[in-house]
């Protein structure tokens, strides 16, 4: 266990020096019962919260290796939370690195790249980036980290044109679980790069990444909502047929608190609302007439996964429709043109 919150005795890692936390860390740190501590811990995701032994604010990634290497010494372990929009469960115990200040993004508009840190959220990103006419593939809530969005895979608002958010990683600033911090790239260490895009914070802790920026001035976008009848999702689906690629669609059934009740047996749509999030980015190039899947008959092929027509008839269509889960009520959320890659 950590010593008190203003000596950090280290016996390992750092040569066996006992060195006060302020001589390495920039960022605050944080004990159960400090001022602060509540606040710092808490994340958008309310269903649980983290309750670790320690949280350390980090400024930049001097401050994520120095807590690593810390948690090495005394034998924690270590979970990551940006905004906790996706906590996948609560920390209980342990280091909590929380990257909510390490805000930094530059923007290069030659290379339609952009540098972001761990804590950056998309609103931000979208805002630097639209100054020189292009946008990241953010989701739909620019409230929600950058970093980890991309890492978990990211299916965004222009995803059937541009594909997947972790698929424009470019390079990974990320301290792994031996104190060193690495810039990983597809030709410097492809094993660790491969596992990074997808694996999200279980191969270290990602303190930055360089992602590629596409070309867009006009984005038109919005939501629909209805009361929920059987028919809203088989039009939903019957409108997504023939859809250019430049339109990307999403529908989730929602129960809202104040919807009247009913049991499963009798159904559960008459207690939700469904929601239709669209969003086109115009300008792409496009054949008058798509190629069809002769899997699944969709206006476009790209969503199978060998992306023509004839190698579709001979595999999985990974097109997504609305289906039961096993308790028999409805999947949350499809979306259009199933997966582009």
């Amino acid at each position: 266990m950590l010593a008190a919150r203003q000596s950090i005795s280290l016996t390992s890692g750092w040569a066996g020096h006992k060195l006060n936390h302020m001589d390495i860390l920039k960022g605050p740190v944080f004990r159960p019962g400090d001022e602060g501590y509540d606040d710092e811990r808490a994340g958008f995701q309310a269903l649980a919260r983290h309750r670790p032994d320690v949280i350390v604010g980090a400024t930049d990634a001097a401050d994520v290796r120095a807590a690593v290497v810390m948690a090495a010494a005394n034998g924690l372990p270590v979970a990551v939370q940006a905004t906790g929009h996706g906590m996948p469960m609560a920390a209980d115990g342990g280091l909590l690195i929380s990257t909510r200040r390490m805000t930094g993004v530059r923007v290069d508009a030659e290379t339609a790249t952009a540098r972001i840190e761990a804590g950056v959220r998309w609103a931000r990103v979208i805002e630097e980036a639209a100054r020189h006419g292009l946008a990241p593939l953010s989701g739909s809530a620019p409230s929600v980290g950058a970093v980890s969005y991309t890492l978990g895979g990211g299916l965004g608002l222009m995803a059937r044109r541009y594909g997947y958010a972790v698929d424009q990683v470019r390079a990974v600033e990320v301290v792994t679980a031996d104190g060193v911090l690495r810039e990983v790239t597809a030709a410097t260490e492809p094993d660790l790069f491969w596992a990074l895009l997808g694996g999200r914070g279980n191969f270290g802790v990602v303190t930055a990444l360089e992602i590629g920026l596409v070309p867009v001035t006009s984005l038109y976008g919005g939501g629909l909502f209805f009361d929920l009848a059987t028919d809203v999702v088989k039009r939903w689906a019957e409108w997504t047929l023939d859809l250019p690629e430049e339109m990307t669609s999403s529908i989730a059934v929602i129960p809202f608190p104040d919807a009247r009740w009913t049991s499963p047996a009798s159904g559960p749509w008459s207690t939700a609302t469904p929601s239709i999030r669209s969003a086109s980015c115009p300008g792409s190039r496009r054949a008058a007439t798509p190629a069809r899947c002769a899997r699944c008959t969709r206006a476009s092929a790209r969503h199978c996964r060998r992306g023509t027509p004839e190698a579709a008839a001979s595999t999985s269509c990974t097109a997504r429709t609305p289906r039961p889960t096993r308790s028999g009520w409805p999947t949350t959320r499809t979306t259009t043109g199933g997966w582009p890659r």
